[in-house]
């Protein structure tokens, strides 16, 4: 298990600004040792291992140029939007739960479709996807 580190900020690539910029550090899961931080500049929040995380206060992505490691690729995490359309195995972010999951299963009913999606701290939720919500 890795120890979690008290810094909250990290400086590494990014592969949606493609440069360099500080990442905050936004979630841990010893278990599964990965910590998701997420990019000052676009906002992108990535699943790392958390070997990856250096500490000098950098981390490398595997994807980067500058991985002297090579070894499983950083996860994207994207954030949860009903009007969306996701894939079984994507990671997602709910703003409200504020956690990250995995969706496990699509289930379309006619037109509606719901993903369920297994989050690190409150568990199976089903969610609505690719569908308007009113405002």
């Amino acid at each position: 298990m890795a120890k979690r580190s008290s810094r909250k900020v990290y400086e590494g690539w990014c592969r949606r600004c493609q440069s360099m910029k500080k990442h905050r550090l936004v979630g841990w899961n010893e278990e599964a040792e990965l910590a998701w931080l997420r990019c000052s500049g676009c906002h992108t929040t990535y699943a790392i291992e958390t070997f990856r995380l250096l500490p000098d206060g950098r981390f490398v992505d595997a994807t980067s140029e500058k991985a002297a490691d090579p070894g499983p690729e950083a996860f994207e995490v994207v954030e949860y939007d009903p009007a969306a359309t996701y894939q079984v195995g994507q990671l997602i972010h709910h703003p409200v739960f504020q956690d990250v999951g995995r969706v496990t299963a699509v289930v379309h009913h006619g037109r509606s479709s719901r993903i369920v999606v297994d989050f690190e701290n409150v568990g199976q939720k089903v969610l609505v996807e690719g569908r308007m919500l009113w405002r």
